[in-house]
């Protein structure tokens, strides 16, 4: 057998392994993240951390909280209304985990392709699913992020459910674990800030523009939101301020 033809079969090989590894390939599709309350209903879909999005930018955590409890108060025990720190309005968009898929029935039937009636909004609010899912996941992701050592309304909250070990403390808050990773805290601090620096000869009205925007790192930038959510196509940016 002569070098050529080994390095030819060989070579057909990786070729033929290109192919088939671009062809077997598969994306999520447009509406991988879209809630079906039949799937729901089925137990066909069996996910429970949905992304809100379309909030009017100067509802805060404790109106959100109160607006989805008129439907749904005691069923969730995960809520995260990112907010951006340039101007302490939130972003549009919030991360809420139901203790059971059926329980986002009820919520998707209140609030889904409803109108906010606040703030003089014409927004609509949307609901999908979101990547990362269940409160196990929820919980490792944020509690090693440098968000949890800024002040209490931009973190994610943790909350008592009706049918967990204390039912008599439902819809209030639970105390969000405590970091379990040194490294990756530091890392996130790190990014944190260095998020928009500056070369040394831009000028102070870029300066003083990227220092007001430093320290959105898990913290409501567009590319967290994409990142995160996995949205595929579904993700608006942010609305101006109603």
């Amino acid at each position: 057998m002569s070098t050529q033809s080994a390095f030819q079969r060989s070579d057909s090989r990786r070729r033929n392994a290109t192919r088939v590894n671009r062809s077997t390939f598969s994306p999520p599709g447009p509406h991988h993240n879209h809630v079906d309350i039949n799937k729901i209903r089925e137990g066909t879909d069996v996910r429970t951390t949905i992304m809100l999005r379309n909030i009017p930018n100067k509802v805060d955590q404790a109106m959100l909280k109160n607006i989805v409890d008129e439907s749904s108060w005691g069923k969730y025990d995960f809520m995260y209304l990112r907010i951006d720190f340039a101007n302490d309005c939130n972003v549009g968009y919030a991360f809420i985990n139901f203790v059971d898929p059926l329980d986002i029935i009820d919520f998707v039937n209140a609030r889904g392709n409803q109108r906010w009636n606040c703030f003089k909004s014409d927004k609509v609010a949307e609901i999908s699913y979101a990547t990362i899912q269940g409160k196990d996941c929820l919980v490792q992701k944020f509690r090693n992020s440098s968000v949890m050592l800024e002040a209490a309304h931009y973190r994610p909250k943790l909350y008592y459910t009706s049918n967990g070990p204390t039912p008599q403390m439902a819809g209030q808050e639970e105390p969000f674990p405590e970091p379990d990773n040194q490294s990756k805290m530091k890392r996130s601090c790190e990014n944190a800030e260095h998020v928009g620096l500056f070369t040394p000869n831009a000028g102070q009205h870029f300066r003083d523009e990227q220092r007001r925007r430093r320290s959105q790192y898990d913290r409501g930038t567009r590319l967290a939101a994409l990142e995160e959510c996995g949205d595929y196509g579904m993700y608006r940016h942010p609305e101006s301020l109603h």
